[in-house]
């Protein structure tokens, strides 16, 4: 996938390529179109025990995990289904919970 790299105000910098396998740590959404998270290395995610899903956590909040590249990902939602440039986020995603 393709996403939109941004700075700290939100400026997009620059389209980057995330590949297949890449933990995100969402920070925000506006609730209606978009979503920013960081890229956060491997190192620092464990896996949660949970027998109804694979989920997966940032395994301390205070550290370098927070540094990573910030990305915005803009998404449509209808109805029960949230979609990802044409993509069911199901598929795109995995581990994340939605309200």
């Amino acid at each position: 996938m393709e996403w939109e790299e941004i700075d700290e105000e939100g400026t997009v910098r620059q389209l980057t390529e995330v590949p297949k396998g890449t933990y995100l740590l969402f920070n925000y959404t506006d609730m209606e179109k978009l979503v920013d998270v960081k890229i956060v290395d491997e190192k620092y995610v464990e896996e949660e025990s949970d027998p109804y899903m694979q989920a997966f956590r940032v395994k301390d909040t205070s550290s370098p995990s927070n540094e990573g590249t910030e990305l915005r990902i803009h998404y449509e939602y209808d109805r029960d289904t949230t979609t990802v440039d044409g993509i069911n986020a199901t598929e795109l995603f995995e581990g994340v919970e939605y309200d």
